[in-house]
């Protein structure tokens, strides 16, 4: 027994290991292309969340200038000019929008908010020195920016809204709790026959029954969702959150295979890997 627990956890450790790796392949990029990154915006008034239709448009002004170090030009020695935008539509509270962020060769001196939350427009000028806090993606500013960032918007006490609509929206501008069940539908579709397939064609488990195989694959979805969407994003920013949630439901996963299926060690973790990122990949598709 004691060589089993040995050999799930360098199984585990193996494909943690082998997680990392694909991340840091993935964020590799280079210092002259755009940044895509996926920002998590956040609309309040007075401290309070807005969960109301909100439009925006953050304008940053600066100078531009050719491949090479910024001359870093004296204030009055150029005239601004607009060099970056970004704008998006929220139908609620919490939701996302995608952008390149190129901020290569551009000095940024300030950026303006204008918006329209449910039909009022407002407008602040010199709202930030950037377009979003940086170091709310968990990197530093000028390296990469991968996503999820956050933006919290401040809408100024002075702006007469009317009452917003009651809920959190999710990621696709439905109720978080619909967007929930969506998420936990795709998973199941996504990951079960994956999981089927790769147990009987591949590693030929054949003494578990097909009941019992899919049963087990359902379960650790149902107790690893929930954790990645409502336990972990209330207590961590949302880069962290979907590291930490994506590993956890790997080695959740595959000690449930472990113990349940029975499988090895190591066939445990190569089901729970390949079933997770094949999910994985297709939520970015998806939300």
């Amino acid at each position: 027994m004691r060589h089993q627990h040995r050999s799930f956890l360098c199984a585990v450790l193996a494909g943690l290991l082998a997680a990392g790796a694909l991340l840091l392949l993935a964020s590799g990029v280079n210092a002259d292309v755009p940044n895509p990154v996926r920002i998590a915006v956040i609309f309040e008034q007075a401290g309070k969340p807005y969960t109301g239709p909100v439009r925006f448009t953050i304008t940053c002004y600066g100078y531009s200038y050719t491949a090479g170090p910024d001359p870093e030009l004296a204030p009055g020695s150029y005239t601004a000019e607009r060099v970056y935008l970004l704008s998006g539509a929220c139908t609620g509270y919490g939701c996302t929008v995608d952008d390149d962020m190129y901020l290569n060769y551009r000095h940024l001196d300030s950026c303006d908010l204008a918006g329209d939350a449910s039909g009022v427009r407002f407008l602040v000028k010199n709202y930030a020195p950037t377009p979003i806090d940086f170091s709310s993606c968990g990197s530093p500013a000028g390296s990469d920016y991968r996503s999820p960032c956050e933006l919290r918007i401040a809408i100024p006490e002075d702006v007469a809204l009317p009452a917003a609509p009651q809920g959190i929206a999710g990621p696709t501008g439905r109720s978080y709790a619909a967007d929930f069940l969506i998420a936990l539908v795709v998973t199941l579709l996504v990951e079960l026959p994956i999981l089927w397939v790769l147990a009987r064609g591949v590693f030929k488990l054949t003494a578990v029954s097909t009941r019992r195989l899919l049963a087990v694959g359902a379960l650790g979805s149902l107790l690893t969702l929930p954790l990645l969407w409502f336990v972990l994003p209330a207590f961590l920013n949302p880069r962290v959150a979907v590291v930490l949630g994506e590993t956890l439901a790997v080695v959740v996963e595959a000690l449930l295979f472990w113990r349940l299926l029975p499988a090895r060690p190591r066939v445990a973790v190569a089901l729970s890997f390949a079933a997770n990122l094949a999910s994985f990949a297709v939520g970015l598709l998806v939300f």
